[in-house]
Formats: structure tokens, sequence, C-alpha cells
């Protein structure tokens, strides 16, 4: 297993991290590979003094992947090994284009005032935490239509709003981002009981969710803050609940 991205994604995501460690050895490094690209993207407002700096980070990555910066991909070891992955088991970019260009227009246009219903949110979080939902699926499933687009979209729902509530982004009561994601936390499960056992690993992140919503509905201590603990993610994922 790759250690210079399990120890990127374990640092960013823990339950994404050991999701990965109920997965098949071959495919380990590949959901790394993924991971690590999405933690790079998701992290980039935070490491620029200015909205247009981070776009312009961004904007590398976009002409990465559509080929107009492709051998300077190569020189960034997370870009080397998503083009490996697109080479070995014809891995779409397309769907990680459209990951970064959403998240760059949320960081220019300000996501507060973007996104203010739940049309916009569904919309949002399906090219972003969906998105990467699916293409995990795709991973394990090896290169071929996991056919679990219903699953990926109520699951990128949950944990779309639950960085949301974490980072304090959206001008929409908490209450009403918590019951919403309840909601699609209730459709994820009755959707995750249909799909081929082998490819349930992709959606082990869902573990975190229920005692997270419960913290941000009792707004018991400070929510956002404080960690799940590993043995409970541990023991929910080892008995495959979400």
């Amino acid at each position: 297993m790759r250690q210079d991205f399990a120890q990127v994604v374990k640092a960013a995501d823990r339950a994404r991290y050991y999701s990965v460690l109920f997965a098949p050895n071959k495919v380990r490094d590949a959901l790394l590979t993924l991971y690590a690209f999405d933690v790079e993207i998701r992290r980039i407002p935070f490491l620029v003094s200015e909205p247009a700096l981070g776009a312009i980070r961004m904007q590398w990555w976009i002409d990465g992947l559509t080929g107009e910066r492709r051998e300077e991909m190569r020189s960034h070891p997370i870009g080397e090994a998503l083009l490996d992955l697109e080479r070995q088991i014809h891995l779409p970019l397309a769907p990680l284009i459209t990951l970064v260009e959403e998240r760059s227009n949320l960081l220019l246009n300000n996501q507060d005032n973007t996104l203010l219903d739940e049309g916009a949110l569904e919309s949002s979080f399906g090219k972003t935490h969906a998105m990467l939902l699916y293409l995990a699926a795709f991973i394990l499933n090896e290169g071929v239509d996991p056919l679990t687009s219903d699953l990926s979209g109520h699951a990128g729902m949950v944990l779309g709003l639950m960085e949301a509530l974490r980072n304090q982004t959206l001008p929409i009561n908490a209450d009403d981002l918590v019951a919403l994601a309840f909601e699609h936390l209730a459709k994820a499960r009755t959707h995750i009981k249909t799909i081929k056992p082998d490819l349930t690993s992709a959606y082990l992140p869902l573990v975190e969710a229920q005692p997270f919503l419960q913290r941000a509905r009792r707004k018991s201590g400070n929510t956002m803050q404080r960690e799940i603990s590993n043995l409970y993610l541990l023991t929910r994922m080892v008995m495959g609940l979400v």
C-alpha cells in the first residue's frame, strides 16, 4: 500500500482511510490515489490568501487532466498515479475534471451565495462527493460500471452536508441540514443492501454519519471538532454497518 498517499488520506479523512483497509489488496493503491487527489483539491482553498489564487491551482489540475499539461502533471505524485490509473483500468478523467471545476466555481463564486436550496446542494454534491463514491465503486468493480448511481447520490449528499456542517459554510439553518442529511442517510442505507458486497467498502465512510449528525442535532459540546473514536469506526466497518 502506498504509504505516502495513505498518510495524506488518513490525516484528512480517517473514515475514508479505514475504508480502504476493507478493500481487496489489489485495488487499495488505486483507491488511495483517488482519495489523495480529492484531499489535494479540497485543501486548496485553505492554502491560499485569495480565491483567485486557489482557482489558478485548480486550473493546473484541470489542464493536466484534459491533456494540456499532462507532462507537467506527471511531475506530481498524485497526478502521475491518476494518469497511470487511466491507462491501467481506464479510469474516466472527465468526472474528476468536473469535480475540480465545481470546487473552483464554489471558491470563486462564494458557496454561501450559491448553495441555497436542496436542488443546488444535490447538483454540487453530485459533482463532488457522489462522483468520488461512484468512482471508488468503479475501481472496486474492476473498471466496470458498478450501477450505484442512486446510492452514490444519497451517500454523497450525506458526506457533503457533513462537510458543510463541519466548516459552517452555508447560510442555511443547521437543523435543516441535519434533517436533510438523515433523510439521505436512510435512503443510502436502503440502497446499500442491494449492491454487490464487493463494492461496500466504497461506502464505508458513511459509518461516521450517524454519531456526527446526532451530535449536531443535540448541539452537544463542540460538535464539529470532536472526533468519532477509531474503535467505533472500525467496529462498524467490520460489521458492514453504515
